[in-house]
């Protein structure tokens, strides 16, 4: 007669087994299935946290000042108009 014990093991490794294939199946057909973390690209912009906001702030704010120092480096600062001047001293701050 076979133990209990060995009857459990033979019934229990062929299930865990056929849990693991299935579930590797599914996430073979739907790669975001059970995919919690969603990147910030994906948020609407009005449901953006106050760290969303900050950090896209920090980034338009840096590529502004980026644009306004590429223009100096090609054309000289002589160059900037007014406002553009007003601009680089509030970003360079």
């Amino acid at each position: 007669m076979i133990s209990p014990i060995l009857l459990i093991t033979f019934i229990s490794i062929p299930l865990i087994i056929a849990v693991i294939v299935i579930f590797v199946f599914i996430k073979w057909l739907k790669p975001d299935f059970l995919q919690f973390k969603k990147s910030i690209k994906e948020k609407p912009e009005g449901l953006l946290d106050i760290d969303d906001r900050y950090n896209s702030n920090k980034i338009e704010k840096e590529k502004e000042l980026n644009d306004l120092l590429d223009k100096i480096n090609k054309q000289g600062i002589d160059k900037l108009t007014k406002i553009e001047k007003e601009r680089l001293e509030e970003l360079s701050k």
